[in-house]
C-alpha cells in the first residue's frame, strides 16, 4: 500500500512537471505522506521526509517559486526504483541502469543546475528553501555515491578488496 500512494504521487507530480502546472493540492498530499511514511523508515528516509516537508512547505508558502517543477521532475527515476522490486529477476540489471541513468540525470544534473540558476533570496522565505532545496540535492549525492561504491564493488575486484 505504501508503494501505491508513493507511486500516486509521483505521477501526479510528474504530471505536474510535464504539464507545468501548479496544483494546489500536491504540496500537501506530500507533507500527508512523509507523515504517515515516517515511523516505518529508516533514519536516511526520515530525512528524506523531513525535508521533502521543508520542500512541500516552502511549496505553499511560495507556490510561484522556480524550484518547485525540477523538484517534481526529480521524480522520474522514482517508478523505476519500484520496478527493480516487482520485475523478474532477469530484468532487474538493465531497469537497475535505467534507474541510476535517469537518477543521475534529473536528481543530480538537471537539480543541479537549477539551483544554480536559482536565487533564494529573491524569494521570500530564503531560509527555509535553502535549507529544504539544497538539503535535498545533498541527499541526493550521497544516495549516488552510494550507488557507485554498490556498483563499483560489485563489478571491479579492487574495489571490493576495500571495504
Amino acid at each position: 500500500m505504501r508503494d501505491f500512494i508513493s507511486l500516486s504521487l509521483v505521477s501526479w507530480s510528474l504530471h505536474s512537471y510535464w504539464t507545468e502546472t501548479r496544483p494546489v493540492g500536491l504540496p500537501y498530499a506530500f507533507i500527508t505522506h512523509f507523515i504517515h511514511d515516517l515511523p516505518v523508515c529508516d533514519i536516511v528516509f526520515k530525512l528524506h521526509h523531513l525535508l521533502g516537508v521543508t520542500v512541500a512547505c516552502y511549496g505553499i508558502l511560495v507556490p510561484t517559486t522556480p524550484m518547485m517543477m525540477p523538484t517534481y521532475g526529480t521524480e522520474v527515476s522514482t517508478p523505476l526504483f519500484y520496478a527493480t522490486k516487482w520485475c523478474p529477476h532477469g530484468l532487474r540489471t538493465p531497469i537497475r541502469l535505467l534507474f541510476v541513468g535517469t537518477f543521475y540525470t534529473t536528481r543530480i544534473h538537471n537539480y543541479g543546475n537549477a539551483l544554480m540558476a536559482w536565487s533564494p533570496y529573491a524569494d521570500p522565505y530564503p531560509v527555509l528553501g535553502i535549507v529544504g532545496f539544497y538539503g535535498l540535492y545533498a541527499l541526493n549525492l550521497y544516495w549516488f555515491n552510494c550507488m557507485l561504491r554498490t556498483a563499483l564493488r560489485s563489478t571491479l575486484p579492487f574495489f571490493a578488496a576495500r571495504a
